[in-house]
């Protein structure tokens, strides 16, 4: 698991790279570049309610770039501050509430036949599931991170959650989206608790 970091760490860095020069060089600022990004997923999660789900999808997409850059614009710049490192989590948090509201209110006020192969009841189940598992995986690193471990690992990060999510939106096939999302965020929590227990269970009970 700790290759599988190492490689999204690389392809993110060749990725955000030159965009990441250019902004540089146009002096905006992390901060700038956070809430650019969760202005935009603010505007994917309206359409995504009102059922533009293709158009929506390239907003998340675009969105969850502006995610990775500021993080690697404040570390290219020398700007890493506490608050703006808060700010992005905070950001990350809310923006995809934010999106599963926008998908709660889509499921809630369309027509069964576009959740395809389950109905609208169901869906919003699925989704349930996702809005738990989800918002698990990331508390479990940042709880990880508190007591001082670096707890990257899982199958499953925010990366491919927004990879997953952003295909199903595109190609409409948002409940099967959902699924893989929900089940592979439980592994993915499984996989941290395991990780952690693994660390700490020879500390010693105080």
């Amino acid at each position: 698991m700790t290759g599988l970091s190492e490689i999204r760490k690389r392809v993110a860095y060749h990725l955000t790279n030159p965009a990441v020069k250019i902004l540089a060089i146009a002096k905006i600022t992390p901060n700038t570049v956070s809430w650019a990004g969760f202005l935009l997923s603010l505007v994917a999660a309206y359409l995504i309610a009102r059922g533009y789900l293709l158009t929506s999808g390239i907003i998340v997409l675009i969105a969850s770039s502006f995610d990775i850059l500021d993080g690697a614009l404040a570390r290219y710049a020398g700007k890493v501050t506490r608050f703006g490192g808060i700010l992005d989590s905070t950001f990350d948090r809310v923006s995809e509430a934010a999106l599963w509201l926008g998908v709660l209110v889509l499921f809630l006020t369309t027509d069964n036949y576009r959740f395809w192969p389950v109905s609208s009841n169901w869906a919003i189940v699925i989704l349930a599931l996702v809005m738990v598992g989800s918002p698990l995986v990331s508390y479990l690193r940042a709880r990880a991170e508190a007591a001082g471990l670096d707890c990257q690992i899982g199958v499953f990060t925010r990366t491919e959650r927004v990879i997953v999510f952003v295909l199903g939106l595109l190609f409409n096939q948002l409940v099967i989206a959902l699924v893989i999302i929900a089940v592979l965020s439980f592994v993915t929590a499984g996989q941290r608790i395991l990780f952690i227990w693994q660390k700490t269970k020879r500390e010693p009970i105080c």
